[in-house]
């Protein structure tokens, strides 16, 4: 299969070439013959040696020809390589080139050309130039192309242009003469490039640059540009009011131009360099003083391509608002910060938001402990209420608590106060022990009074009973019953006094408490059981004791007097049918020390559990004592500010009664640290 070439136009200019140099070739020939044939007999009339020497000189010659020739061929072929390049360069430019006449007709174009006009190049060849261009663009090319051609300089210029297709966009001619060797001027070379997207670039800048200026102009703030040398190259009408000064008397003027020199302009210029070094924008504020009048600026400092853009707010009126209102705030802190209630102020949520030292004093820590964190009581905002502040185990307060709505750094919150009012409730509660126990005394003392009117009933109605008899016995002149009733008789007094001495003691129990002391309770047992050594041994009875009992702030003489109340009922009520054991001990429980006195006597019932500390209660039905005794006893305990009471209440199987004694100071009866 053979493969044809389409012939091109640059293969048809080197047939051409080289049909002319043939051509050439064979002229020079023709002449040379001719230049011969004028003189023939030259070499016939030469002797063979000037023969011998002319064919030498002609073979030089022919040499020398040759190498001319060779030369000739070589330097052709290199301009004929540089024409090909040159070709190329043309016809494979990017750019569309066009060689016109001096009537714009196009003589050549290269394949941009053709391919930027949307038509073959054979078509375009031949044809005005003049025919792609728009009628609106036709006196500007015009006048271009008449300048290049008359100066010979090169020129260009912008116009629209029209494509085969009638599209039109816009072209950027550049323009260059040709002289011929005369210096006449016919052709011209003319580069055309698509600058439609540019255009359209450049007319959405202006656009874009129109909006942007309308909108700078229509912005209350200040703004302002400046060059990379700090001279004014936009001033808007903020800028105008603010100044006074026109925009046609900044723009180009310097920066110390328009403001004098002074610590806060070149503060300012600094602030100007520095953006424009590190191209990064810079917030500030500055104040300066313009027509005697002082100002307060916000400003943004913004790199731009050609400088800076400056946006200027005039604070000054806020900073005269935020002073009023820091003002406002400081006095709200000084007076809250000195009020002597707590003041505690929190967000819709209970953060706390702000704590004042009297709060900090009520709860026991610092405001830090509070910032960020949930108040902790419920807020409300009805009526006052009481909350207790626990600021460590044993250590509360009381605080009365009121709740209000308000605004906090523009926001919702709850301002809370706290009144301290720890002293009114221990008052409050100390109001209500005594009315209690005066309740309790009022109670006991009827009971007290009922008990001796009913004991004293008993021994008086005897004593009257026997002085009767007495009288009779007396009247009868019987000695010997004389004698027995005034036995009884003497007998009946003595009850009546024994009574009386009972109800003295019990009345004065809890007032004979004297100072307590550091003392062992070990030694106060041993004192007690010591009383009842001989009563032990004689009905064989055995009291066991703790190997260590811990000290105690008690009144020694009184603390004597309980346990030996304690022993000597365990010894009167026991049960006689077994041996009598008596454990003295204690144990630790909850967090205190309970002392026990525990027997295997008649024990107590359960009902009765209670009513044996009432006064004048007596357990046994032959009504053996005073009952009095037991009574003395929860007396003397409370006193101690202690507690008594029987662990075992279930009648048959002994009794434990139980009690409390304080380790440490703190009785109302007075301390007294001295050990016995």
């Amino acid at each position: 299969m053979t493969i044809r070439c389409k012939e091109t136009p640059l293969n048809k200019e080197d047939k051409m070439a080289k049909e002319r140099s043939r051509e050439r070739a064979s002229e020079l020939r023709k002449r040379a013959e001719i230049i011969l044939a004028e003189d023939p007999q030259a070499i016939r009339t030469m002797v063979p040696a000037d023969i011998q020497k002319l064919i030498y000189e002609l073979n030089v010659h022919q040499i020398e020809l040759e190498m001319q020739n060779e030369e000739l061929r070589r330097v052709q072929l290199e301009l004929q390589e540089a024409r090909d390049k040159y070709l190329n360069l043309y016809d494979f430019a990017p750019s569309g080139y066009f060689t016109l006449d001096h009537n714009s007709q196009i003589v050549d174009v290269n394949l941009a050309g053709s391919e930027l006009l949307g038509s073959e190049k054979h078509r375009l060849i031949g044809a005005q130039f003049t025919s792609s261009i728009l009628p609106d663009s036709q006196d500007a090319f015009y006048f271009h192309y008449r300048e290049v051609l008359k100066t010979g300089i090169k020129s260009n210029c912008e116009l629209k242009m029209l494509k085969a297709d009638g599209t039109p966009f816009h072209a950027q001619l550049i323009s260059m003469a040709m002289p011929e060797k005369d210096g006449n001027i016919n052709q011209c070379r003319t580069a055309v490039i698509d600058v439609t997207e540019r255009k359209t670039a450049q007319d959405t800048l202006k656009e874009s640059e129109a909006h942007y200026r309308e909108l700078a102009e229509s912005i209350s703030d200040v703004f302002f540009a400046l060059d990379e040398d700090l001279r004014y190259t936009y001033w808007n009408k903020a800028s105008e009011k603010l100044t006074g000064i026109p925009a046609k008397d900044a723009l180009g003027k310097h920066l110390h131009d328009i403001f004098t020199d002074s610590e806060r302009t070149r503060s300012m210029e600094d602030v100007y360099k520095e953006v424009l070094r590190l191209k990064h924008p810079q917030h500030f504020l500055n104040e300066y003083r313009l027509d005697g009048k002082d100002f307060s600026f916000e400003i943004d400092a913004n790199p731009s391509k050609s400088g800076l853009s400056v946006f200027v707010k005039d604070i000054t009126e806020r900073k005269r608002i935020e002073k009023r209102w820091w003002d406002s705030m400081s006095n709200f802190y000084t007076v809250v910060n000195n009020n002597a209630d707590g003041i505690i102020v929190t967000n819709r949520e209970g953060i706390v938001q702000f704590i004042n030292p009297a709060a900090e004093l009520l709860f026991g820590r610092k405001s830090d402990d509070f910032k960020g964190k949930q108040f902790g009581f419920p807020i409300t905002s009805a009526d006052t209420t009481e909350i207790d502040i626990i600021r460590k185990p044993g250590d509360t307060v009381v605080a009365e608590m009121r709740t209000v709505e308000t605004v906090w750094y523009d926001k919702f919150a709850h301002l809370i106060s706290l009144h301290d009012i720890t002293e009114r409730r221990q008052a409050q509660q100390a109001q209500e022990r005594l009315r209690q126990q005066l309740q309790a005394e009022v109670a006991e003392l009827e009971a007290f009074s009922y008990g001796i009117a009913h004991d004293l009933r008993s021994p008086l109605v005897s004593i009257e009973g026997f002085s009767r008899l007495l009288r009779d016995d007396m009247l009868n002149h019987d000695a010997e019953k004389v004698q027995e009733d005034i036995r009884l008789l003497e007998s009946g007094v003595r009850k009546m006094q024994g009574f009386l001495n009972s109800t003295l003691e019990y009345s004065r129990a809890g007032h004979l408490v004297k100072r307590t002391k550091n003392v062992s309770f070990s030694k106060i047992v041993n004192e007690a059981i010591t009383e009842f050594n001989g009563q032990i041994s004689s009905i064989g009875a055995t009291v066991s004791l703790a190997d260590k009992f811990p000290r105690v702030y008690a009144d020694r003489t009184r603390i004597i007097q309980v346990l030996t109340n304690l022993i000597q009922n365990s010894i009167k009520y026991r049960d006689k049918t077994v041996p009598l054991k008596i454990e003295i001990g204690y144990r630790l429980s909850e967090g205190e020390v309970v002392f026990f006195v525990r027997d295997n006597g008649l024990g107590i019932d359960a009902s009765e559990a209670e009513k044996v500390f009432a006064l004048f209660y007596r357990g046994t039905a032959d009504g053996e004592g005073s009952g009095i005794g037991l009574a003395i006893v929860k007396k003397i305990i409370e006193a101690h500010e202690g507690r008594i009471w029987v662990q075992q209440g279930q009648s048959g199987k002994g009794t434990t009664m139980c009690f409390t004694l304080p380790q440490k100071s703190g009785t109302n009866k007075g301390d007294n640290n001295e050990k016995d």
